[in-house]
């Protein structure tokens, strides 16, 4: 694998739609998808448990092949799960509470911002192809969004 434009992330948080574009080869994130996964080296990826229910949905668990492509990445030694416990009730809270939220966002992708927004939680990247959910909550934290971040 490759070097990150000279700098290596060491622990990248990675959002359900780059598994889902690095696994589908119809899928229109694709190329860009396979393109980062080759530009990574020495990383550590995290992955959330809500990422897991996204990427193992009915319809990639209808594709073995797939699944178990998927399988290794889950199994390899540079792979941690990430639980979502602490952030539930409160993402829970502005998906449902209307007059709470500010936002459209999914379930997910609110218990993911609570993670990225977390300064305990140790990561130095987000991988997403979904920037403008994000983009807020990454700029504040100063956390770098790819593959965005390697174009500019």
């Amino acid at each position: 694998m490759q070097t990150m434009k000279g700098n290596v992330a060491k622990y990248l948080l990675f959002d359900a739609c780059f598994w889902i574009a690095l696994l589908d080869d119809r899928d229109t994130y694709h190329r860009m998808a396979v393109d980062l996964y080759n530009k990574t080296e020495d990383w550590h990826g995290l992955l959330p448990w809500p990422t897991l229910y996204e990427v193992l949905s009915t319809r990639l668990s209808r594709n073995h092949q797939r699944v178990r492509i998927f399988s290794d990445e889950l199994h390899s030694p540079g792979i941690k799960l990430i639980d979502d416990t602490p952030y539930r009730p409160k993402a829970l809270l502005k998906t449902v509470d209307l007059e709470y939220s500010v936002r459209t966002l999914s379930l997910v992708d609110l218990v993911i911002r609570d993670m990225l927004a977390d300064i305990n939680l140790r990561m130095d990247g987000f991988v997403t192809f979904n920037h403008r959910d994000f983009n807020d909550v990454c700029s504040r934290r100063r956390l770098p969004m790819y593959p965005k971040d390697l174009e500019e």
